[in-house]
């Protein structure tokens, strides 16, 4: 099992190179000699710094709190230096870290490299080490013999890149009796569904158990239920996943890591809404031997369920409602009534005591307004208020609603909130949303999360809203492609910019499922602008499988036929790519025709989607020797540049480079020979002129390490995988300047092995 790039495995290594043994306590005092030096700071019981450096405990948040501060990494870097005085070989203590810290899988490619920076100067790095190293997420270490570990202890730092645990609401009140109850009967079962009405507290009742139990588990699993079981497995990150998978093979692998899961395990999976039935995989895992903890909207039948109701004390909600609104207290029994008018229902107590924060308003006026029978909606239909003489209070929504309309939010907030509605329930990073939204601040997204209609991780800084407030917001607007134009833009902008830095294409990906998925589709023009930018990032770094999943969203929105040239030709057009992709050369060939077909007679709306159809279609004559065919297609290509002006490109003058290629004359012409080509020629000097022909080797590797083996099935994504190894090998032999010729030249090299292996 690797060692975690943390404070204990750090320490224990310098502790195993030191020349004296016994140094445990002289090596703690030594290291953080300027942190102890202030008398607020001390270690009360000396035995804690053992437990610290076998990493039991954490190192105590008031040394962490210092040595955050800038200016105070030069004391530490003193006392590094004193403890590095006792060390018998420091070169090769610094070898034995950078290796640790290269083989935690957990620590994203940016800080090793930023660490790694540092190896030149064996203090400083050993420094910005151990500052990183207890400054990282504490996972308390178990000592052999506890009676909780297990015999084969599973770490998930092990298996999982990313199994970040959700920290739970600070503000949480009651239910103490309830997390007994349910901790025995989970014991009792093995798997358990909390079930309760949305925004009753379902998802902060599972993540405070298994805060409460924490110490009688070797792991706890958050999973967020995504499209399906089977899906939401699949999409886990295994530190052991290849490139050359496929999604079958990736699940196969990710649920065998489940079966290995004893009962020791927690795996709390949260926001599953659908009837058991709906989820034949959920039904099987729920036999595995490890204890499972489901939040769930829906009916269960007959599967062993907790009803998450009210808080039952109203001491814990009137203490809730305070913690939003300490005004309140001095109305200790108008708060009380409140509380009692919404029900007790939780989600609605906090809101409520936010909007009397946010308001002004006195907690009198907010009973009334609240016992009003009337809502002001735009559309009444969209919550209906059924009462009778009987029935006197509201329901959870439509006291949210008046809340709402309480707020009277301006309408740049209510715009806001219009727009993250489209976002995936995961989330989306506040940078990026301001970014898309054109805002200068996080103002309103703060004033937002202040009010509880957005919700915010501090520690991924991701912003979501939650599902239940997303349902009683369709009171105002429905997002639509008309309504959200510029944030749509922006969004179908990021796939042409591409900074990687930004949003990982996955994450790009899942916010753009949710756009369809959520959006009103006023304006097919808008959705097929944003598919086609989508779909030409996907076919520049070959995602086939998630282009298969785009054009069946394609054809399902966008409308085709005689009417509709260019988006049936654009369908044909990469139906076509992903069967060339696939070997299906045949296959693709014929959707490209099929596009040009469609397409003709061609204009200057569609004329750039027929150039790259007759581009598909010359490569394909090529495969198959067809020497008339391909001259004629790059013939045409360059004709329509011509007649629609397009000739002062480079990719004109590409094409004049592979007419001229193509040339009998030329055919069988040495690489010097053909370099002295007037075409050949010209090319190059343009390219150099608009400086586009060479590119760093930094580039060019950023760009291979986008290629997806796994959107391939079969031994296509081995072959892709050993294509991606293969470039990368190449490139790293290059110069810092990577010319076209290179790159050719070295694609023909992976071209002739590929020929030699088949």
């Amino acid at each position: 099992m690797k060692e975690r790039f943390d404070f204990s495995s750090i320490s224990k290594v310098i502790l195993a190179n030191i020349k004296h043994d016994e140094y445990n306590k002289e090596y703690f005092y030594t290291l953080f000699a300027y942190a102890f030096s202030f008398e607020e700071i001390k270690i009360t019981d000396e035995s804690n710094i053992s437990r610290i450096i076998n990493g039991e405990r954490r190192v105590p948040k008031e040394i962490r709190k210092l040595y955050q501060s800038a200016p105070n990494f030069d004391y530490l870097k003193e006392d590094v230096s004193a403890v590095l005085e006792e060390v018998f070989d420091v070169p090769k203590l610094k070898e034995q870290i950078h290796k640790m810290l290269m083989e935690d899988m957990t620590l994203s490619k940016q800080l090793k490299n930023e660490l790694s920076s540092y190896t030149n100067d064996d203090l400083l790095f050993l420094t910005k080490c151990i500052l990183i190293s207890f400054d990282r997420k504490f996972i308390k270490r178990r000592k052999e013999g506890d009676r909780h570990v297990l015999e084969k202890k599973l770490d998930l730092s092990d298996f999982l890149l990313d199994y970040h645990y959700p920290k739970s609401n600070k503000q949480f009140f009651g239910r103490d009796m309830e997390l007994n109850t349910i901790h025995e009967q989970l014991n009792a079962e093995n798997y358990l569904f909390l079930q309760g009405i949305g925004g009753i507290g379902k998802t902060e009742l599972a993540l405070h158990y298994g805060k409460k139990f924490e110490d009688e588990y070797s792991n706890i699993l958050y999973l967020r239920y995504t499209e399906s079981m089977y899906q939401t497995i699949c999409k886990l990150d295994f530190i052991d996943d290849t490139l050359d998978m496929s999604e079958e093979q990736l699940f196969d692998m990710h649920y065998r890591f489940f079966k290995k899961l004893d009962s020791n395990t927690l795996v709390i999976l949260d926001n599953f809404n659908l009837l058991l039935e709906e989820d034949e995989l959920l039904q099987e895992i729920l036999s595995l031997s490890f204890q499972l903890l489901v939040t769930t909207r829906s009916n269960v039948g007959e599967y062993v369920s907790y009803a998450v109701k009210e808080i039952e004390s109203i001491e814990d909600l009137k203490n809730l409602f305070y913690t939003y609104a300490p005004a309140g207290k001095n109305s200790p029994d108008v708060v009380h009534n409140i509380i009692e008018e919404v029900y007790r229902h939780t989600l609605t107590v906090e809101i409520a005591a936010k909007t009397l924060s946010a308001t002004g308003l006195t907690p009198e006026e907010l009973l009334e307004s609240l016992k009003e029978d009337k809502l002001n909606l735009s559309n009444p239909n969209k919550i209906r208020i059924q009462k009778d003489t009987r029935i006197k209070k509201a329901t959870p929504k439509e006291h949210l609603t008046r809340l709402f309309q309480l707020q009277d939010l301006p309408e740049e907030y209510l715009t806001l909130l219009q727009h993250i509605r489209l976002m995936p329930n995961s989330g989306i990073p506040k940078r990026l949303f301001c970014k898309w939204m054109q805002t200068t601040d996080f103002n309103i997204i703060n004033d937002l999360i202040n009010y509880g209609w957005i919700q915010e991780d501090a520690e991924t800084n991701r912003i979501s809203i939650h599902p239940f407030l997303n349902e009683v917001l369709e009171i105002t607007d429905h997002p639509s492609f008309l309504k959200c134009q510029q944030f749509i833009e922006n969004v179908g902008n990021e796939y042409i910019a591409n900074v990687e830095d930004e949003i990982f294409y996955r994450d790009l990906l899942n916010l753009t499922k949710s756009i369809f998925k959520k959006i009103e589709i006023d304006d097919t023009c808008s959705a097929f602008c944003l598919l086609e930018k989508i779909l030409i990032y996907l076919e520049k770094y070959v995602y086939y499988n998630t282009m298969k999943y785009m054009l069946k969203l394609y054809k399902e929105i966008i409308p085709m036929g005689a009417e509709n040239k260019k988006e049936t030709a654009t369908y044909k057009f990469y139906k076509g790519v992903i069967a060339w992709g696939e070997f299906e050369v045949e296959t693709g060939a014929k959707y490209f025709q099929e596009g040009i077909s469609i397409l003709k007679p061609f204009d200057k709306s569609n004329v750039e989607l027929a150039i790259s159809l007759y581009h598909r279609l010359f490569f394909y004559h090529i495969l198959h020797g067809e020497q008339k065919q391909v001259q004629q297609c790059a013939q045409t290509v360059i004709e329509l540049r011509k007649l629609y002006n397009f000739t002062d490109s480079i990719d004109c003058e590409y094409d004049n480079v592979m007419l001229a290629l193509v040339n009998p004359e030329n055919y069988q012409m040495e690489l010097e020979k053909l370099l002295e080509l007037p075409q050949l020629k010209s090319f190059i000097q343009k390219a150099k002129n608009s400086g586009t022909l060479n590119i760093t080797k930094e580039e060019f590797l950023k760009d291979i390490e986008k290629i997806e083996p796994n959107e391939f099935n079969g031994d296509m994504g081995a072959f892709y995988s050993g294509i991606k190894e293969e470039l990368e090998k190449g490139a790293l032999a290059m110069q810092d300047e990577i010319s076209p010729m290179d790159i050719f030249a070295t694609a023909l090299d992976i071209t002739e092995k590929y020929i030699k292996n088949s």
